[in-house]
């Protein structure tokens, strides 16, 4: 009897914990959608100016790719012609690290810095599930230093808590 109710413990404590590691996955999922860079008021990549107008002209072919099934292929797709994903599946990490430093050199050396350490020279496995592909995973490394170097959020709307809920979800990064 004593093992059998040992087993029952141990089941429910093991259900609990999945639970609360789902609902923290779906909260920080939040985190990871393009919404939460508007969030930022200062965000040293060009924000758009009013509504979108849409993807710049020389990627604009990619955003006709559905995302759903998720997959990598919008941003496989953007990264060959912007010329860091190679044809054998790898992202070219210099190729990439030269294009954002034109980006964000000269105006955010600190977020810059942050992203060598951590999505360039760094392993951006932890950005994602254990299945997602090598671009989505620096993809997620990006957003996620440019957020967690955010120096001014908006509280308005469905940006309130968003600060917090991008440091409380940041520690599983670090």
């Amino acid at each position: 009897m004593n093992f059998k109710l040992n087993n029952m413990y141990r089941a429910v404590l093991f259900a609990v914990l999945v639970a609360l590691v789902s609902a923290d996955e779906e909260k920080c999922r939040r985190v990871m959608g393009p919404h939460s860079m508007h969030c930022c008021k200062v965000m040293p990549m060009p924000k758009p100016d009013g509504p979108p107008k849409g993807p710049p002209a020389d990627i604009k072919a990619c955003f006709d790719i559905p995302m759903k099934p998720p997959s990598c292929a919008r941003e496989e797709c953007i990264g060959k012609i912007k010329g860091y994903y190679k044809d054998d599946g790898t992202v070219d990490k210099k190729v990439l690290a030269a294009d954002l430093e034109k980006e964000l050199g000269e105006k955010a050396p600190e977020i810059m810095k942050a992203i060598k350490e951590n999505c360039i020279e760094g392993d951006t496995a932890k950005f994602g599930p254990p299945d997602m592909c090598e671009l989505m995973t620096v993809k997620h490394c990006l957003h996620m230093q440019l957020l967690m170097n955010c120096p001014e959020w908006s509280d308005k709307d469905d940006c309130s808590g968003m600060k917090e809920l991008v440091e409380e979800c940041s520690k599983g990064f670090l």
